[in-house]
């Protein structure tokens, strides 16, 4: 058999399991998009369908360029999307302000956890290295409540900061008229 004749696509473009194939991924692929209330992908699939039959005559040829490239643009521009929106949500001073106490009130109701069982029987353990396991945890268990009463604290800082800033700026105007009379 001729290599060059073996790597040619014919018997795929004329391949009817193929088509069946195609058929069937193309009608589960829209419906399924549509019944999630995504109708642009199905008429974008329909639109490339029908401009593609009129260069092609194949329907296996035509099922596939719509079907790649409806679900390329429907990915792509949702990836595109989630880049460009991501944390770019407006909130007023108030909402912003609602939102940190929100988050500063689940911080405070961190359930603890309760320690977990060791994997060891406790025989197998050293008693020098299970005291010191105890005291290490119990100092970053410390850690831990210092870090969230600081948290805490940071936002009472940052409003004063705001304010003492707030009053620069009225400052530096009062000069700016100053200097221009």
């Amino acid at each position: 058999m001729n290599p060059v004749r073996a790597l040619r696509a014919e018997p795929l473009l004329h391949s009817v399991p193929l088509l069946y194939a195609l058929v069937v991924a193309a009608l589960v692929n829209q419906v399924s998009y549509a019944l999630l209330g995504d109708l642009t992908t199905p008429a974008l699939f329909i639109l490339l369908a029908l401009i593609t039959s009129s260069f092609s005559k194949n329907m296996i040829v035509i099922l596939t360029f719509a079907l790649v490239f409806s679900n390329v643009v429907k990915f792509g521009t949702r990836i595109q999307h989630d880049r460009i929106n991501e944390g770019m949500t407006k909130l007023t001073p108030e909402e912003a302000e609602a939102e940190t106490e929100a988050e500063d009130k689940k911080a405070k109701k961190v359930k603890k956890v309760a320690d977990p069982e060791p994997d060891v029987a406790p025989s197998m353990l050293d008693p020098t290295m299970v005291k010191e396991a105890k005291t290490k945890l119990a100092e970053l268990k410390g850690i831990q409540e210092s870090l969230l009463s600081a948290m805490g604290n940071i936002d009472t800082h940052l409003k004063n900061a705001d304010k003492a800033m707030d009053s620069l700026n009225e400052g530096f105007k009062e000069g700016a008229k100053k200097n221009k009379k």
